[in-house]
């Protein structure tokens, strides 16, 4: 691991703003209770339409306004969880994968729940967000599935390999965790 990231101080977990965001936020919550990091949920929100015909500021307030309560919520309900866990909320403007990528480069570890979208629209959809980032994220990104499979026992963990240099990371990483 480089020095950079031995510096990465914290956890980032993506919020979804609409969907169920508590197992992505457990997971991270545990994780940064494990490993004795702060946790930074991060809710991205869009940028407004850019259109002559169109104005958008009454939606993007209330998207803001919307993500800064899913934001407290969830810090709340780690400070149930693990009280000892500093949480920092972030409340950004983008596009959640772009968000998510800039964040990665001060991260220890990024957390994503998946929206189990198919194939199709996972790789192709502009709601993507755990493909881009798992892909281009500049530290180890954790993709939390549903509850169906976070109760199997035993725990696994997978984790993709290719040959190339980033694998010994990508291994380490994943032996480490399954240490933990």
């Amino acid at each position: 691991m480089t020095a950079a990231r031995e510096q990465a101080r914290d956890i980032v977990v993506g919020v979804d703003p609409v969907r169920d965001w508590h197992l992505a936020v457990a997971w991270a919550a545990d994780e940064a209770h494990r490993r004795r990091l702060p946790l930074r949920p991060v809710l991205a929100v869009p940028p407004q339409h850019d259109t002559p015909h169109v104005d958008d500021t009454e939606r993007q307030t209330a998207l803001r306004r919307g993500g800064a309560d899913r934001l407290d919520q969830a810090a709340a309900w780690v400070g149930e969880r693990h009280p000892e866990v500093t949480v920092h909320t972030d409340l950004l403007g983008g596009f959640p994968a772009h968000v998510l990528l800039a964040q990665s480069r001060h991260a220890r570890l990024v957390v994503l729940g998946s929206r189990h979208l198919g194939r199709a629209a996972e790789l192709f959809s502009s709601g993507s967000t755990v493909v881009p980032v798992t892909a281009q994220a500049a530290c180890p990104v954790a993709v939390v599935g549903d509850a169906e499979h976070a109760t199997q026992q035993p725990a696994y963990l997978v984790v993709g390999i290719d040959g190339s240099a980033a694998t010994t990371d990508a291994l380490t990483f994943a032996f480490d965790e399954a240490d933990r």
